[in-house]
């Protein structure tokens, strides 16, 4: 019991020991007040239901409509998504609606087609199905103006209503969040999100390549991990509400699996340390957990161990979690944390194998991990 502690929790306890105290050396942002050059990339497929709302948002923020340039990526939708843009950029004339040329699609695809269009000094990416604070574009760009980074990495947080299962999953997300977060603080960042991701124009000419790469999404992480590779790059994390973006969570089991599987499948394709060593310390310490727990229905002496381990990641869950979710006021969630505590290495575990076992598709497609 001892040997499994050691070597399955205790980095564990480590690993998250790091990231709170990241977490809490970064500095709170929520200056807005710059004059910056804007151009929001937005690749889409199918998102009729949610552009329109994104549009609005944008055109709603306190900042300067003339700095900001918004392109919108259709890629081969089958629905109004392209309609509602065309629309929306006849009475907005600083949105413009591209299409992806028949054989190109992805997130990748999208990002690279718009790349000669670009006009802002600064490129933020984000998704379809996001939507923005009113301050959003005016934080990131006071931000970029303080600190001058080559990539601002933004937070992005699940709206969630009354089910445990939507909870569960904001609770989720938000510790991805404070992970992010965590580790940039140390300038070892470890994972990001293209929902809310911010660079100099020549910064991503200058990474353009990683678009153009196999699978057909993962830009947000590989961009990420291409930028840290110099070792004069500045990787920050922009702690703040008002630069937060929100999305809508997976709506059932079944579109979270999925969801999951394309984020665990990319995982194939990274090569750095740090993030290969985050990961595997969280699959062990989860995967220590499940099996004594299973075992313990045959051998009952080893249900005390799987408590134990459990008890012990949570403990360094609480206190980060809690923090993380003062933060964004939604302290309401951790009235769900001890459920999801117990729920959570069958879902880590099962996410880990499945992912980089099982065929994965996307928005109709079947993606080329």
């Amino acid at each position: 019991m001892v040997y499994i502690f050691i070597i399955a929790v205790v980095p564990y306890l480590i690993l998250a020991l790091w990231l709170w105290r990241g977490w809490i050396m970064l500095s709170r942002f929520e200056i807005a007040g710059a004059s910056v050059s804007v151009s929001v990339v937005i690749p889409m497929r199918n998102e009729d239901s949610n552009i329109g709302n994104l549009l609005l948002d944008i055109a709603g923020q306190h900042y300067s409509q003339e700095l900001i340039q918004v392109v919108a990526v259709d890629d081969h939708s089958t629905d109004r998504s392209a309609a509602i843009v065309e629309k929306f950029a006849r009475e907005h004339p600083n949105v413009e609606l591209l299409h992806l040329p028949e054989g190109k699609y992805g997130k990748k695809a999208a990002l690279r087609h718009a790349l000669p269009h670009l006009t802002g000094t600064l490129t933020v990416t984000t998704d379809a199905d996001c939507r923005a604070t009113p301050r959003w574009l005016a934080t990131i760009a006071a931000f970029y103006v303080t600190y001058h980074p080559n990539l601002i990495i933004g937070p992005v947080i699940f709206t969630y209503g009354r089910s445990f299962f939507s909870r569960w999953q904001a609770l989720e997300l938000m510790s991805l969040t404070g992970s992010s977060a965590g580790a940039a603080s140390w300038r070892r960042p470890v994972m990001c999100s293209g929902a809310n991701l911010a660079m100099e124009r020549n910064v991503m000419e200058r990474y353009a390549y990683v678009y153009d790469s196999p699978p057909a999404s993962g830009d947000d992480m590989m961009m990420m991990l291409e930028i840290r590779k110099d070792p004069d790059s500045r990787t920050f994390y922009l702690k703040s509400v008002g630069a937060t973006v929100t999305t809508p969570p997976p709506p059932d089991l079944k579109s979270l699996i999925r969801q999951r599987n394309r984020w665990t499948s990319k995982s194939k394709a990274y090569t750095d340390f740090t993030v290969i060593m985050v990961a595997v310390i969280v699959f062990i310490a989860n995967l220590s957990i499940l099996a004594c727990f299973i075992a313990g229905f045959f051998q009952p002496w080893l249900l005390c161990p799987a408590a134990i381990l459990w008890l012990a990641k949570m403990s360094a869950d609480w206190p980060f979690l809690n923090s993380l979710c003062r933060f964004w006021r939604m302290k309401r969630l951790m009235r769900i944390f001890i459920p999801a505590q117990l729920l959570y290495p069958f879902y880590v575990v099962w996410v880990g194998i499945a992912g980089n076992i099982a065929p994965v598709r996307w928005k109709d497609r079947k993606s080329n991990f």
